[in-house]
């Protein structure tokens, strides 16, 4: 039996329906919903998942930046809106929570996956969703003054609050929708500033926080909590919040992880699982092949072999993705990522 496979999210195309049919052939069992930015700002990573924040008209967009609008003189009776929904979300009330939803416009690979499960098209064991996490936004939506959101107290606790609400909703929508087990995973690559001096606020108890609010929503809703960061960090930090499965970049960012064996050991031992992204999506792909991707997982065993962490512990408990979205592809190489990906993990088994 081959290694479980999904994606990360982002497709470059712009037809839907080809997005659709590059997963369902290569991705059939564990389908990711598309993000698809090729198709407008909208569905660009961070806009794509503020759009209710858009909605409700605490955010604008400005140029190219979206803004928080705390210039408004209508921003204070918005503010006070957005947490009312949010106490009424929070106690139950499903019209409140309809309020964080991802609009088909700005979602439209998430509405047009689950139409076409419904409609009997796949036979799938379970389905992937994914939204970008609290950092991430903190550090992309602005102040009017340029600076992050994420300095402000206030506006920090809106991000968190509506990416908590977020996700319940997705999760909800997901599983009441397609009937199938379901993972939500939080792509938050701006926790990798941890310990940088240019974001010296940033703490770990801090994104532990944060990112523990999220997956606790998560889990609420019966989802399975996952987590990706395209880049090297305290993946110690992450292995202690309620995480079920560890999506990173293992190409390039192994050493990061290999130098936490003890809370690596100790995350398996819960029943922790890791989603390997062993297959490159930057240039990179053109030379390689599941052939000499197979010889760097046997890489990736021994490594942890040698660190006590026997095979027989990590297979069972492995998946199998591209290193990150493909979103920034042609649409030729994308697809050589999916295709080498299952080839991949029909041959680790």
């Amino acid at each position: 039996m081959a290694v479980k496979v999904t994606g990360i999210g982002s497709l470059p195309h712009q037809e839907i329906e080809a997005g659709l049919a590059l997963i369902q052939k290569y991705m059939g069992d564990w389908p990711h919903w598309p993000q698809f930015p090729a198709r407008g700002w909208q569905e660009e990573f961070v806009p794509q998942y503020v759009s209710p924040l858009i909605q409700l008209g605490l955010v604008e967009k400005r140029g190219t930046k979206l803004v928080f609008a705390t210039d408004g003189e209508d921003f204070p009776l918005r503010l006070a809106d957005f947490y009312e929904l949010y106490l009424a979300a929070q106690e139950g009330e499903s019209r409140a929570l309809a309020a964080f939803a991802l609009p088909e416009a700005s979602a439209s690979g998430l509405y047009a996956l689950v139409r076409s499960i419904q409609a009997g098209n796949w036979q799938a064991q379970g389905v992937k969703g994914q939204l970008s996490g609290p950092i991430t936004i903190g550090f992309q939506l602005l102040q009017p003054d340029g600076r992050a959101a994420y300095y402000d107290e206030q506006l920090r606790d809106v991000i968190l609050k509506a990416c908590e609400m977020g996700a319940r909703w997705q999760t909800r929508f997901l599983r009441e929708e397609t009937g199938l087990p379901v993972i939500v995973s939080v792509d938050d690559p701006g926790i990798y500033a941890l310990g940088l001096s240019t974001h010296i606020t940033l703490t770990r108890e801090g994104i532990k926080e944060d990112l523990t609010t999220v997956m606790t929503a998560i889990k609420a809703e019966g989802g399975r909590t996952g987590l990706h960061c395209c880049a090297g960090t305290d993946w110690s930090m992450v292995m202690e919040c309620p995480l079920d499965i560890l999506f990173f970049d293992a190409y390039e960012y192994l050493t990061s992880l290999l130098v936490h064996i003890p809370a690596l050991q100790a995350y398996f031992q819960r029943g922790g699982e890791v989603a390997w992204g062993l297959v490159p999506t930057s240039p990179r792909i053109e030379t390689e092949t599941a052939e000499s991707l197979l010889a760097r997982w046997q890489e990736v065993l021994a490594a942890l072999e040698q660190r006590g962490l026997d095979r027989e512990l990590v297979l069972p408990r492995s998946w199998l993705t591209p290193s990150c979205g493909t979103g920034t592809l042609s649409v030729a190489a994308a697809e050589k990522v999916y295709h080498i990906t299952a080839e991949l993990a029909e041959k680790i088994f």
